[in-house]
């Protein structure tokens, strides 16, 4: 082992290098030779689908708040439970959720025009017309069409939402 460097496991899909010299440190593949570079991008692919997996999987309200516990400062998990106060006919709620995912990290991007949309959905089923278009508005300006978005904020800007 050079001097200056730690192995902290060489037989980990990746291994970390420290450099107490440099004060940096480095991330390395640990496959080389034929065929290791497909390998490696798969075993990234498959980490990355399972954190995301454990980080969203919230279909009820208790699952939610116990993700939370660990990142309160979630938009994704606040935007969820927004999403589920909405279907469970309790909109200030929902509103109040929507409101928080705009305050918090806003990760992933698509989350703002998103929010709003649940925002103007929520008034919009409150009988606060002025409210709902305000916020279908402040979608329509993230000019992100992520999920279809922008298209829901044009749609209930011209007829208000009603839940089927």
């Amino acid at each position: 082992m050079p001097p200056g460097a730690c192995y902290l496991s060489t037989n980990d899909p990746f291994y970390i290098q420290e450099r107490a010299r440099f004060g940096g440190s480095r991330v390395r593949p640990a496959y080389n030779g034929p065929g290791g570079s497909m390998r490696l991008l798969l075993l990234a692919a498959l980490s990355v689908g399972y954190a995301f997996s454990q980080s969203t999987d919230c279909d009820t309200l208790d699952k939610c708040r116990e993700v939370l516990k660990t990142n309160h400062r979630s938009s994704l998990i606040h935007f969820r439970m927004g999403e589920i106060y909405l279907q469970q006919a309790s909109y200030q709620n929902a509103i109040n959720e929507f409101r928080e995912a705009l305050n918090c990290d806003l990760d992933p991007k698509w989350i703002e025009a998103s929010a709003h949309v649940g925002m103007g959905k929520g008034y919009d089923i409150s009988k606060a017309r002025d409210r709902a278009l305000n916020e279908y508005r402040l979608a329509l300006r993230t000019k992100d069409n992520s999920h279809g978005a922008l298209d829901e904020a044009k749609k209930y800007t011209e007829t208000p939402y009603s839940p089927n």
